[in-house]
């Protein structure tokens, strides 16, 4: 799994996916904020013990209803 850490997996509801029969939703733009919560504490779900190399890598796998899927990874920097 390496360079990646931790998985995250959503689905997407039917009734989201096919909001009336035969009428397919198209996904245009996925933002999401996720908070680990910890007893009390929040902590980010994606976070960095070190950055020796000042860049993390991300990666995305979107797999649809129709059996296609797409993927794309990419790098942020870090300080």
């Amino acid at each position: 799994m390496a360079p990646y850490g931790y998985k995250l997996s959503v689905h997407v509801p039917d009734s989201l996916q096919q909001p009336a029969p035969g009428a397919y939703a198209t996904l245009v733009q996925f933002d999401t904020t996720i908070n680990k919560v910890l007893g009390s504490k929040k902590r980010p779900y994606v976070g960095i013990n070190s950055c020796k190399t000042k860049k993390m890598a991300f990666a995305v796998d979107y797999k649809y209803t129709d059996g296609t899927s797409k993927s794309t990874t990419t790098t942020g920097t870090c300080s």
